[in-house]
């Protein structure tokens, strides 16, 4: 960039750190405040679409998730009360021909190391313990206020970037936003050694569902179980989940897969927030990433894809030469803004289908019968076809 001044982001999330390599590798300096002291790996397993493939494939990073991953083949629709299969959409080589890549799966802590290892590969600066407050704006620059070791200081920059997360301090600052409010559902996560094959199971049954894939190169079964209820205002992603409450949610449940509920012992419950689409991500030299501009409820999986993707189209509106980067930064809003609140819609879409009931659910199934594996795949194809 002509400025001599960084772009800073606030926040070492998959978004902010593919942002970093992405940035640091076009030579642009580049810096990365993040609250936390160290980086846990928490939020147990994630799947990898093609949409964020192809981006991760750019940047040379597939070999290095590979020694984690697991290819999946297909996702296995089943009705969670009487075991019946629904449906089931090949991944695989069908997605590689329909799509241009695979579906991997694996451990979030995995993929937060190689997108950390490369950050720092590329030249950029990881600063942990480093939490961003506030910021002030100039003309040509934004003074970005954090604290560190209890102490306060600042850090001028040419951008900076929120990548902090679903309570963003950086959106905070940027003025009046559309509140958070409980989608009225938890999510509860567990792992357990497991011997699965490598598909999804999506399972869906009344007030409830829920989905299961392997991670850790198949040596673990990743659990996401979604119930009805709230939380704690603030309640984070770390709160223990009590498994009696969790059972008695899934009291109607086929045997088989409360045999696999009773296996897990450590369940971590967390709220599923939800925000309305917002057209407001940033002002001068600030703006948004990830789930901090469109926070993503989790039935479509693309929460993490869709930052990775706002992170490269972002990268490629700055480039070394930028010039006028307030208007860079509004083109890569304008860019992003339709296609991420068309994820937002169809996620929450999904989460009122999925735990459907009575005569609901029997429609939906056989919906679900009737259109095949083509079908199926081509409702899918906007997102999984989409090259940032």
């Amino acid at each position: 960039m002509t400025s001599k001044l960084p772009v800073v982001i606030a926040g070492a999330g998959i978004g902010g750190l593919t942002l970093a390599i992405t940035l640091a590798r076009r030579g642009i300096d580049t810096v990365v405040l993040e609250r936390a002291p160290e980086l846990l790996s928490i939020g147990a397993g994630i799947q990898l679409s093609p949409n964020a493939g192809h981006v991760l494939a750019a940047l040379g990073l597939l070999p290095a998730i590979d020694e984690h991953a697991v290819h999946l083949q297909s996702v296995h629709m089943v009705d969670g009360t009487t075991g019946r299969s629904l449906a089931t959409i090949p991944l695989g080589e069908s997605a590689l021909r329909r799509w241009g890549m695979e579906f991997r799966a694996l451990y979030r802590g995995d993929l937060q190391t190689v997108l950390l290892d490369a950050a720092r590969e590329s030249g950029a600066r990881i600063l942990l313990g480093h939490e961003v407050k506030e910021f002030a704006e100039g003309v040509d620059r934004v003074v970005i206020h954090f604290s560190r070791d209890g102490a306060e200081d600042t850090m001028p920059a040419a951008v900076l970037v929120g990548a902090d997360g679903i309570r963003s301090a950086v959106r905070q600052e940027l003025g009046p936003v559309a509140p958070l409010h409980p989608s009225g559902t938890m999510a509860w996560r567990a792992t357990l050694p497991f011997d699965a094959p490598p598909e999804t199971g999506l399972w869906l049954g009344p007030k409830t569902h829920l989905v299961s894939y392997p991670v850790s190169r198949g040596k673990l079964l990743n659990v996401v179980a979604i119930t009805h209820g709230t939380l704690p205002e603030g309640a984070g992603w770390s709160l223990p989940g009590r498994r009696e409450d969790l059972l008695a949610a899934f009291s109607a449940w086929q045997p088989s897969l409360r045999a696999l509920l009773e296996r897990c012992t450590d369940w971590q419950v967390w709220p599923l927030m939800d925000r309305s689409p917002d057209i407001f991500w940033g002002r001068g030299h600030v703006t948004l990433l990830g789930d901090a501009a469109h926070p993503m409820l989790p039935h479509l999986a693309q929460g993490a894809a869709m930052a990775i993707e706002d992170a490269y189209v972002l990268a490629r509106h700055l480039t070394a030469d930028s010039t006028d980067i307030p208007a860079r930064l509004r083109a890569y809003e304008h860019e992003r803004q339709k296609r991420t609140a068309q994820a937002q819609a169809q996620s929450r879409q999904q989460g009122r289908i999925y735990p459907m009931s009575g005569l609901a659910a029997l429609a939906r199934n056989a919906v679900l019968r009737r259109f095949g594996a083509t079908r199926l795949q081509q409702r899918m194809d906007w997102i999984y076809s989409y090259r940032a």
